[in-house]
């Protein structure tokens, strides 16, 4: 994602100048098996796997208050936190690909106890969500009347934020369309074939730049693994107990009930947990439960 989000404000910043590009940059995964591995030769396939569809590149100004609408928006994606929860879980038939995660010089956290972003079947905003906490952008507190330069994909600008009012066609102040590499896909393999490859460390930089308060940026849940909660963590570590996927939703099969220390059907044990091989333990958490 960091990739994603780092290339897709350099673009901006070529095209308009230094000090001209956006500020923040939004970008979703389009499948959950999307990856790279270390050493591993990049073809363009591995674009098309990292990026699958034709979309180009915008940069849109948008309020803060709107900017913020559209973080809550992306974040409500997550079910809402339940005291003896100590993993996620997911809306349940969201696609992964309407979550997109934030990059650039911003600063902010998430709370995921906090009520989400809700609007009606109008797009009308009916309840303006609570989980996030922006903190700075630009090195400057965050101001909710200020205006900020986003980096963003066409299919986002036109299915999410134009439809729901917090930005239209005139404030979009950059778009790939007439350039010789106009869809972010390309970009990606552009970049890699200048650059000889992708080395993390260039795109590290921004990492943490922000965090669910339920966990450290190290990814340990603040409360509940100790005592009982640690106890069954480390049996879901251990494939012991697996999460429940939903099954009725084939096309998006997201893990929609988080593991809680209060509720056993939020999980199930793995019928071959005293398996000898990893192979068969993946096999018991297979989801067909």
């Amino acid at each position: 994602m960091d990739v994603i989000n780092q290339i897709q404000m350099q673009k901006i910043e070529e095209a308009m100048g230094e000090g001209n590009g956006a500020i923040v940059s939004a970008a979703s995964l389009f499948s959950d098996q999307s990856n790279l591995i270390d050493n591993e030769v990049y073809t363009k396939g591995k674009s098309t796997n990292l990026y699958k569809y034709d979309n180009t590149l915008l940069g849109v100004e948008m309020t803060g208050t709107n900017l913020k609408r559209f973080i809550e928006w992306s974040y409500s994606y997550f079910n809402q936190y339940k005291p003896g929860d100590i993993t996620v879980s997911f809306k349940k038939g969201a696609p992964a690909y309407l979550y997109d995660q934030f990059d650039g010089d911003i600063e902010f956290t998430v709370d995921l106890s906090k009520p989400s972003l809700e609007m009606d079947e109008n797009n009308a905003v009916t309840n303006e969500g609570s989980r996030v906490n922006i903190t700075s952008i630009g090195g400057e507190q965050f101001d909710p009347n200020a205006t900020y330069k986003v980096a963003m994909n066409s299919y986002r600008f036109g299915s999410q934020i134009q439809k729901y009012g917090w930005a239209s066609k005139d404030d979009v102040f950059y778009d790939s369309v007439n350039e010789q590499v106009y869809a972010i896909r390309d970009m990606l393999t552009a970049y890699v074939e200048e650059h000889k490859g992708i080395d993390v460390a260039d795109f590290s930089g921004s990492l943490g730049n922000w965090s669910f308060t339920q966990y450290l940026p190290s990814g340990d849940i603040t409360t509940l693994r100790e005592g009982e909660g640690k106890a069954l963590w480390d049996q879901l570590k251990n494939m012991e107990i697996c999460v429940s996927i939903d099954l009725e939703n084939p096309k998006y099969p997201a893990i929609v009930k988080s593991v809680n220390i209060n509720d056993s059907s939020s999980y199930f044990v793995n019928p071959n947990k005293d398996a000898a091989t990893l192979d068969e333990k993946v096999a018991g958490c297979n989801p067909t439960h």
